[in-house]
């Protein structure tokens, strides 16, 4: 069976439900506080690269897939640049102007006359998408020959969104699949550190005493101020210049990717 051949098992028993939408990337809970700023960073960098581009016409039309509480709407019109989005729900502001899903086909009939995209934003939510061939094949059919993609997925992080979380990929994953589906990998980085991913770790875990006991407590205390010092601002930063954290391979949080349509 390939993957082309298999259908989302939950499509039907288990819809999606509407939660709550991120409307900026400012770090509002523990398990994120070593992923939002590096996405936060390369997500604007990248956009301040694309559209400080004088080149092309202008201004440039820019997409934002699985926008959400579209964080980086006012970062991107910033730059003169004319903002559509796409997201599985109507936002509460009633701002999304294509409601639909990456995964339907023929997406690219309910954009009408707004596409194609000159620079296209897909940030953090492939890891939402059961079926990547039909995906990539919208995101091609959204764009033009020169069309920059903006795609971030994380590779280390909780699940979340239940049941609708089926991926964590690898570069080489998002590489293989961004070739096969017409795009080439102009930009390619892997975010974040060990530092990092014991970082997101600590902010998903508490701790507490399993069993009474002076060593106990101790144990569970010392984990708590661990957590403490890992998780604040200035704690990371000590622990990061002056302990170094090997390891036997290459851990990181999330990709960040800039392809081209061919």
């Amino acid at each position: 069976m390939t993957l082309q051949s298999l259908k989302d098992p939950y499509s039907v028993s288990e819809p999606r439900l509407q939660l709550e939408q991120r409307t900026n990337y400012l770090c509002a809970e523990y398990e994120g506080t070593a992923i939002i700023p590096l996405l936060r960073n390369f997500i604007e960098t990248s956009l301040k690269q694309e559209l400080s581009d004088i080149e092309g016409p202008l201004p440039k039309r820019v997409l934002d897939l699985g926008c959400g509480g579209q964080p980086f709407r006012g970062y991107i019109e910033q730059f003169n640049a004319k903002y559509f989005s796409m997201d599985y729900f109507q936002n509460k502001n009633e701002r999304v102007d294509v409601v639909a899903s990456l995964e339907d086909p023929g997406l690219m009939g309910k954009f009408g006359t707004k596409a194609p995209f000159d620079l296209i934003l897909c940030t953090e939510v492939l890891e939402h998408v059961f079926n990547w061939d039909i995906a990539f094949a919208n995101i091609y059919e959204l764009s033009k020959p020169g069309t920059h993609v903006i795609i971030t997925c994380p590779f280390f992080f909780r699940p979340h969104e239940e049941p609708h979380d089926y991926w964590r990929p690898t570069v080489h994953a998002l590489k293989m699949a961004s070739a096969a589906h017409g795009f080439k990998v102009i930009q390619s980085l892997t975010l974040g550190n060990n530092w990092d991913l014991l970082a997101t770790l600590f902010g998903s875990c508490y701790f507490k005493l399993k069993r009474p006991g002076l060593f106990s407590w101790i144990t569970a205390t010392a984990f708590k101020v661990l957590r403490r010092i890992i998780l604040s601002r200035k704690g990371g930063a000590f622990l990061r210049r002056n302990i170094e954290m090997n390891a036997n391979s290459n851990f990181y949080l999330s990709n960040a990717f800039i392809l081209e349509r061919i």
